[in-house]
């Protein structure tokens, strides 16, 4: 009989401030759990990610492991030096050895038997005695150029196809995503799977059954968008649009906004919030725990999220599980994802986005119309077959 194929997922520095990577890794990791009969999951974690330490510590069949546990020995260091030294000199004795440096991972490889190295985000490490699977979320660069530098471009020109070339399967969690590496990187449709995880057991699952209460910091009446201070993210466009509001129809629309700010965009957002003089309308908390951003949540008087390029969002994921009033943009994933029209809008017009959020934050029956769209779609979320397409997709890695 066989033995159990052993499975590391590679998630090494992988904290809060990766946004939707760090909530798509953790859907895994719940994944994982259901298929520990067929598979050994190793996770290997050097972070100490609230989300991430969570699930591991409530589920011990996934091993966790750290490079601290796997560090060189003075013995193995010196035997490696001397070792580089001959084959430097070409010594006879050992002319033939084909020695290259080993690194933590290698002995996390040896160590465990590692068949397959499954990396959540786009990379994969150079190793050619594992298959390789990595994920592609999306390829916005080539949709927006304009939100990065030329280095940034260049850097995912190269890398980006780099780690498609290597791979043995590239994971993508929507159609439109794979079309996009078949296009522009010409990878083959079959090493390409799409895999939509389930979200039944987000973040705030386990928040369900708690007491809610209104944060002190925000307003009594709100509108919020969570999501990392990114260009494409267009808070911009939303900021403009509660300006708009403001001066063109006597409408003072509170928003609340959480996630990372601290670098340049953000910096710059936050710096325009206080140009336009909407200090008083818009609160920037930042990056929030847990149990305050499930308290938000269940708060607010509704969620927009205006992203301009979403592979999936989470955003709107979490309110329509968590059957919050929400509105988005008309990009990507999202119109698929919330599954009726009254409840979209262009994110590059403000007359249509303040539409929109007018009717958000004033009716009443329009927000009730929103929760029952929530019921309908959200079969949609937790009704993928996730954990048969990874086994197939894992199945296929070593036939």
């Amino acid at each position: 009989m066989s033995r159990k194929k052993n499975i590391l997922f590679y998630i090494p520095n992988l904290s809060q401030d990766a946004g939707g990577v760090r909530q798509y890794a953790a859907g895994l990791l719940n994944l994982f759990i259901s298929l520990n009969e067929q598979y050994h999951f190793h996770i290997y974690h050097d972070g100490n990610d609230e989300v991430i330490m969570n699930i591991l510590k409530e589920n011990t069949e996934l091993r966790h492991i750290k490079s601290k546990d796997y560090e060189f020995t003075k013995k193995e260091i010196v035997q490696q030096k001397i070792l580089r030294f001959y084959n430097r000199s070409k010594n006879l004795l050992i002319k033939r050895i084909s020695y290259n440096k080993k690194t933590v991972l290698d002995k996390i490889i040896s160590s465990n038997e590692i068949d397959i190295i499954h990396c959540p985000f786009q990379y994969i490490p150079h190793k050619s005695n594992v298959k390789l699977i990595t994920t592609l979320h999306d390829v916005q660069e080539l949709y927006f150029p304009e939100f990065f530098s030329s280095a940034q471009r260049a850097y995912r020109a190269v890398h980006y196809k780099d780690y498609i070339d290597r791979a043995d399967k590239v994971i993508v969690s929507y159609q439109h995503v794979k079309n996009d590496l078949i296009k522009f990187f010409a990878k083959d449709a079959d090493l390409i799977d799409v895999l939509l995880l389930k979200m039944d057991k987000l973040w705030f699952s386990k928040y369900v059954n708690h007491t809610f209460k209104k944060q002190n910091s925000v307003p009594e009446k709100f509108l919020m968008y969570p999501a990392n201070f990114w260009k494409h993210k267009n808070h911009e466009k939303l900021i403009e649009v509660i300006q708009y509001l403001k001066e063109q129809k006597g409408i003072a629309v509170h928003l609340v906004l959480t996630g990372d700010h601290n670098f340049d965009h953000g910096i710059y957002i936050t710096n325009l919030i206080s140009k336009l003089h909407l200090n008083n309308q818009i609160t920037v908390l930042g990056i929030v725990d847990e149990l305050t951003l499930y308290n938000l949540y269940k708060t607010t008087t509704g969620v927009v999220v205006p992203t301009l390029y979403e592979a999936g969002s989470f955003p709107l994921m979490e309110s329509i599980l968590m059957e919050i009033p929400v509105i988005c943009s008309n990009t990507t994933s999202l119109p698929e994802t919330i599954g009726d029209s009254e409840f979209i809008f262009d994110p590059l017009s403000v007359e249509d986005m303040a539409d929109k959020i007018i009717k958000l934050w004033s009716q009443e029956d329009y927000r009730h119309r929103s929760i029952y769209n929530c019921k309908k779609q959200q079969h949609r979320l937790i009704e993928t077959e996730a954990s048969d397409k990874l086994k197939k997709i894992y199945s296929e890695l070593y036939g």
